[in-house]
């Protein structure tokens, strides 16, 4: 270490808020010299592609009990969810928790969806400017989800309050929060309505209720935690991956009117996004058995925080890293915003899906969109999620 270097030059804490507001330009410096760096006491921080991947891959040596939660509740404890589970129990579990939110279940949602976004556009079309995340990238998620789980359309507004304040807490506990006990409370009333209707509706909470593997049910604790981790998978990332790639779209005016006019560009450019500035910026695992990654020594019992965003622009993965380019014909494959291996998010043709309708019904109806004269984009405060706190644009006003 030279003179004018310290500690911690040579760390990345992605809790710190000095790390997180502006990460990249320091993760590049991070992968260069110290690519894994104990961030904080017994936590260790994995910035390369090739770190990365051998973390997710080993659930053997890296569990993944405990992913997504720093600290632990008093009192009751919560089922865990998919992601903290390891094979063998993560098998059938996934399996089961799967039938909720299938592909067909997905595929017959696109008409929904489409219309929540078309109506969520044209209530704004003569507003002639507006925030983005606020008119569309935040709403369409929200009802969406809401939507397939079965939430009635009367208890939608604060379903939607709840599930937010919820999830601004990640990684951190939540279960002080009223809004846990309103959500709990509300999941539970309406797995006690569907198990007591003869002919419930086909919705995520009925299917996880009749989901059925090797003789094995769900119970009610089980399920909630399913439905809630769908939320925090699927809802807060679709929105901040619809102002990413918004955001970004329109930042280079090029690339908008370039996917304007090849639609079949909109699914590259949603990877790219997702890789560019990955909607979840890390995940963690236990260290269950003495292990080295990158030289560096990790024991049994500490924590391994893995650096999606960091391992998503390494420079021996991919060529000029920092920019956003239309022309990475395998992003899709490469990128790790959705995880990889058996933990490879079920929520991610969702996903996918939302950003998708959401770029074409902006593209039919305020064909010209762009950025607000001024605009300087200014991302969430948050530890473990990437994505504009506002979108201010502007188009060209039309009267119904």
């Amino acid at each position: 270490m030279t003179s004018v270097e310290s500690e911690s030059d040579l760390c990345f804490n992605p809790l710190d808020p000095a790390s997180y507001r502006e990460p990249y330009a320091r993760l590049a410096e991070i992968r260069r010299r110290c690519p894994v760096s104990e961030a904080l006491p017994g936590h260790f921080f994995v910035a390369t592609d090739g770190d990365a991947r051998q973390v997710l891959l080993d659930f053997n040596t890296f569990s993944n009990a405990g992913n997504f939660q720093l600290d632990h509740p008093d009192g009751e404890v919560d089922p865990p969810t998919i992601v903290q589970l390891d094979p063998p129990r993560h098998n059938l579990f996934r399996r089961l928790v799967a039938a909720g939110l299938n592909p067909r279940a997905v595929r017959a949602a696109e008409p929904f969806v489409r219309e929540t976004a078309r109506q969520l556009v044209e209530k704004v079309q003569s507003d002639g400017r507006g925030d983005l995340m606020a008119f569309l990238a935040q709403p369409l998620p929200s009802e969406v989800i809401a939507h397939l789980i079965g939430v009635p359309a009367e208890h939608a507004p604060d379903f939607t309050r709840w599930t937010a304040e919820i999830t601004s807490t990640v990684p951190r506990s939540f279960h002080h929060l009223q809004s846990w006990a309103d959500f709990k409370a509300f999941i539970d009333r309406l797995i006690a309505e569907r198990r007591a209707d003869p002919s419930p509706p086909d919705d995520i909470v009925t299917r996880l209720l009749q989901a059925e593997e090797e003789g094995t049910r769900l119970d009610d604790g089980e399920i909630r935690m399913a439905i809630f981790q769908f939320i925090v998978a699927g809802n807060d990332t679709a929105t901040r991956l619809i102002g990413n790639v918004v955001h970004e779209l329109l930042r280079t005016r090029e690339l908008w009117e370039r996917v304007a006019a090849d639609r079949s560009l909109i699914p590259t450019a949603i990877d790219e996004s997702l890789r560019h500035d990955s909607p979840i910026q890390w995940v963690m695992r236990r260290c269950t058995t003495e292990a080295a990654i990158h030289g560096v020594k990790v024991e049994p019992g500490q924590r391994v925080l893995v650096g999606i965003g960091s391992a998503n622009r390494d420079e021996t993965v991919w060529a000029d890293p920092d920019s956003f380019s239309l022309d990475r014909a395998d992003v899709v494959d490469k990128h790790l915003a959705m995880g990889s291996g058996r933990h490879y998010c079920l929520g991610a043709p969702l996903g996918r899906l939302e950003a998708r309708v959401a770029l074409e019904a902006l593209m039919d109806l305020l064909p010209s969109l762009a950025l607000a004269e001024g605009f300087e984009i200014e991302f969430v405060e948050s530890a473990m999620m990437r994505g504009p706190k506002r979108l201010d644009v502007v188009w060209e006003a039309t009267r119904g």
